[in-house]
């Protein structure tokens, strides 16, 4: 058993030694099928030495192995794995970047060897893709996959495992200009079942990054970088059966790589429809604006650059853009980025209430945005240094075109520095100026100052910021302003406890106040995580908390949590539910303002079936009723049923039906797609809605998407 806690909590340890990997130049063929018997493998030679690193970190991982080879044209990573004895894989085939809790294999490289940033690419024992950018701070086996990229994949599966081939382009990379290069590599395989991250080189949390600890890939000589183009005509159609409207809607889109380290794009009318809707939520008893995560490709190249602790660019306030272009790039330890739209249909500001007191604040609302087209742009620059430090600025600013044009300009600085091996730091700083529509100019100004400090069995979080009266990012989502507040997250990470392989008990406070010192919302309480044995995780975190709504405070308290049980090898449960009292956010006079009670709860059941279909049946339940007399003011339900038919890597059949009872409609849409890459692919589906309480209940639609990705 092995648990405890390091009583010397700043004594920071060394470093921990750093791995080389010299490529293999190969000069003969490399076929990409999953089957390693190319001559050209023959004098490549294995990378072993693999080791978990969660929950369990350090432990030797016989099963893997890896080789690395290259060519003047791509970067070869070959993969061979054992499984483990009586654990069957979970290799269905599933849609694109959709493989999160199925066996996988990647490579993390990190071209420019900073420490920041890196791509990854990664492939199932059946070839299915998934591709993304880490970012230094994330989780390596949960981080975005948004970001794509052209490469190859195969997978063969055998009595004792399956091996996997990659091919990664060079011209899907971006590297500097240098004829020897050493990049910085990471290579991982991860089984679901039991959930188990393994990873070469020896990774650790008593180092603060991961990129820090990658192994280096050099010398490698990879070709000069060139000027790539890529060029993706779209045609998106639609048509409303039931009212007869038909509509078709021709797009263009275009990439030019002035070097492999600075890329320009643009887009006329721009597809920006999603193939995936907005899972649904409901709106009622709900406080802030809701937040919708970003699915349209355009938006999602780069978007890591944008991301900083006070959001800076939101970009679904860009609702309907005509005109799209960016420029992203990398140039002599500097990272730069900048993107605009001309949007026919600008969202409203986020921040209209100041819901402690409420206050209508000044700002731009619906009748403000109505009518109106804006401008906007962004500029991003960062300097990046070694071990992880950086610093870096970045410019908002987004007009209002019409009679009385209005504008938001926000200008920030931020930083990010590593002091010893396990405390990092962020801060940021910010100001804006804004019109408003009585000739008033607002200003104000922010900041945030984050530590974070990592160790394998304990880390502790702890962030302090501001928001003055004033301020405003209109391309961005701002909850509150006049704000001042912190919080604090102490995390242990014991293994093998018993039953448990992972323990983790932790401790979290948040505290915010007005400009004047006074309370506006504050909580405190435990939380706890544990994996327990192979197939079921769990998390959960009670609360006492303190909260002041339209003048009045109220004392609650809220229990949550989240628990996942895989009853047999291709079913998954998950079960999470939160329950307490909460203010009645929807009151619209003080008199009927009160404390009630909600809860909310949701279940999903996915199960993999022939290795080719899936299916995911989900159920969200939500109450609220007043407290003192247990009366009901709604009570809702959301059902979803998700079927995925894959007939190829490229092929498949996907079907969804949504109920939902608080919007009354259900509706069912049927997807058939074919997708050679991210950029070529044809869609075309339909949908039936019924209106449960309309006079006109039933409506039908069809839908086809066209695009094509072009690569001279």
């Amino acid at each position: 058993m092995r648990y405890g806690v390091s009583m010397w909590f700043w004594i920071l340890p060394a470093a921990l030694a750093a791995e080389t990997l010299a490529p293999t130049r190969v000069q003969d063929p490399i076929e990409v099928d999953g089957v390693l018997d190319e001559s050209a493998w023959e004098a490549v030679p294995w990378v072993e030495g693999f080791t978990s690193f969660r929950p369990i970190a350090g432990q030797p991982d016989p099963r893997a192995r890896a080789r690395i080879a290259y060519d003047e044209d791509a970067l070869y990573v070959a993969f061979d794995v054992e499984k483990l004895d009586g654990t069957p894989l979970i290799q269905t085939l599933v849609p694109r970047d959709d493989t999160l809790f199925h066996d996988w294999v990647g490579v993390t490289l990190d071209t420019y060897g900073d420490a920041q940033r890196a791509a990854v690419f990664r492939s199932t024992p059946s070839g299915v893709q998934a591709d993304g950018i880490f970012i230094e701070g994330e989780h390596i086996w949960m981080h975005s996959l948004s970001w794509d990229a052209v490469f190859q994949s195969a997978g063969v599966t055998h009595e004792d495992g399956y091996t996997v081939e990659m091919a990664i382009p060079f011209r899907s990379l971006r590297y500097g200009e240098a004829e020897s290069q050493q990049w910085g590599i990471i290579l991982s395989h991860f089984t679901p079942k039991p959930w188990t991250v393994n990873a070469w080189p020896l990774l650790s949390r008593e180092t603060a990054g991961i990129l820090q600890q990658a192994a280096t890939l050099g010398p490698i000589t990879p070709p000069p970088p060139r000027r790539n183009l890529e060029l993706q005509p779209t045609l998106v159609g639609s048509g409303d059966l039931t009212e007869g409207a038909w509509s078709a809607d021709p797009g263009f889109s275009g990439r030019v790589g002035l070097t492999s380290a600075l890329t320009v794009d643009f887009a006329l009318n721009p597809d920006f429809s999603q193939i995936e809707a907005d899972a649904q939520k409901v709106e009622a008893n709900v406080k802030y604006p809701l937040f919708y995560e970003e699915k349209r490709p355009f938006f999602l190249e780069g978007a890591d650059l944008y991301d900083t602790p006070i959001n800076m660019f939101y970009s679904r306030s860009v609702a309907d853009p005509l005109v799209g272009y960016k420029m992203t790039g990398r140039q002599g330890g500097w990272a730069f980025g900048g993107l605009g739209s001309w949007d026919l249909s600008p969202a409203p500001s986020s921040i209209f209430m100041d819901y402690a007191t409420g206050e209508a604040l000044p700002g731009w609302g619906e009748e403000t945005v109505e009518g109106r087209q804006s401008l906007v742009h962004v500029v991003r620059t960062r300097r990046e240094l070694d071990r992880g430090r950086s610093i870096g600025g970045m410019v908002s600013d987004k007009e209002l075109l019409g009679d009385d044009p209005l504008g938001n300009r926000v200008g920030a600085l931020d930083g990010a520095m590593q002091v010893g091996e396990q405390v990092r730091i962020y801060a940021q700083g910010l100001a804006s100026q804004t019109d408003t529509e009585d000739g008033e100019s607002l200003t104000g100004s922010a900041w945030s100052v984050q530590v974070e400090r990592t160790a394998e069995q304990m880390s502790l979080s702890l962030e302090q910021f501001g928001v003055t009266p004033g301020f405003r990012t209109e391309n961005g989502y701002l909850k509150d302003v006049g704000r001042m507040g912190g919080m604090a997250d102490l995390e242990f990470q014991l293994t093998e406890v018993g039953p448990l392989r992972l323990l983790g008990p932790g401790l979290q406070t948040t505290a915010l106040v007005d400009m004047d010192g006074a309370l506006v919302e504050a909580s405190a309480g435990p939380k706890l995580e544990a994996m327990i044995g192979d197939r079921a995780y769990t998390r959960m975190r009670a609360s006492a908390e303190k909260e002041t709504f339209f003048g009045e405070e109220f004392d609650l308290w809220r229990f949550r949590g989240f628990l996942a049980v895989d009853p047999t090898p291709f079913t998954d449960l998950n079960l999470s539910w939160r329950v307490g009292p909460q203010p009645h956010y929807d009151a619209e006079t003080l008199d009927d303002l009160y404390r009630g009670f909600g809860w909310r709860g949701s279940v999903s059941l996915s199960q993999s079936l022939l290795d080719r279909m899936s299916a995911e049946y989900m159920l969200v339940a939500e109450r609220f009723g007043k407290e003192a007399t247990s009366e009901a003011v709604y009570t809702t339900l959301l059902h979803r049923l998700h079927a995925n038919l894959n007939l190829s890597r490229e092929l498949g059949v996907r079907w969804i039906t949504d109920w939902d009872t608080w919007g009354e409609s259900l509706e069912s849409s049927a997807l058939l797609s074919y997708q050679v890459n991210h950029g070529t692919a044809f869609y075309v589906g339909g949908a039936i809605t019924q209106d449960l309480a309309g006079s006109d209940p039933l409506g039908a639609s069809v839908f086809a998407k066209l695009s094509w990705l072009y690569q001279p």
